[in-house]
């Protein structure tokens, strides 16, 4: 019982082209015609050792199989899932805001723009930046003496806090 174990450990271990060339060998016998296989003199080998074809054949598409769905999960749905856990942060985040961060952040939403112009000698600006409110679009400043440079709301900003306003009203 702990050789077939170990086997299995072995099967599970393989990567996706040993998988590949697998299927495609077990498939050249399961799937070519009975001339063809003939003409090959491969019909005796066939007849002997189809049961092990077809093993070989089921269990490398099915580890294939796995394989492409552990890399979808991974790469696709992986990045959707962090993405969505950092939303929520931020989301949590904009019920903590100081007066002067939602002062900059009106300049976004009452202003009806997604894009402006702010200090990077503000420190409440490069906060908002590095927090994920805002997020700076260009290298180049547009004021020299204020160093000011474009900046755009983030998307998820833009719609959370357009959707809840009494979020940037200001405190006494």
């Amino acid at each position: 019982m702990s050789d077939v174990i170990e086997k299995l450990k072995g099967w599970l271990n393989l990567g996706v082209i040993p998988l590949l060339g697998i299927l495609l060998f077990t498939s050249f016998f399961i799937f070519l015609p009975l001339e063809s296989l003939t003409k090959l003199g491969l019909v005796d080998l066939k007849a002997k050792y189809n049961t092990y074809f077809g093993l070989g054949f089921v269990f490398s598409l099915t580890f294939l199989i796995a394989a492409a769905i552990n890399g979808f999960w991974k790469v696709y749905l992986g990045r959707q899932l962090k993405k969505m856990a950092a939303v929520h942060f931020y989301k949590k985040e904009a019920h903590d805001l100081t007066n002067e961060e939602k002062e900059i952040l009106n300049i976004f939403i009452k202003g009806k723009t997604r894009s402006t112009s702010l200090s990077m000698k503000n420190g409440v600006v490069l906060g908002l930046e590095k927090r994920m409110f805002i997020i700076r679009v260009g290298q180049l400043g547009n004021d020299p003496v204020n160093w000011s440079f474009p900046f755009n709301i983030q998307p998820w900003a833009w719609e959370y806090l357009n959707k809840k306003p009494h979020l940037l009203k200001p405190e006494n």
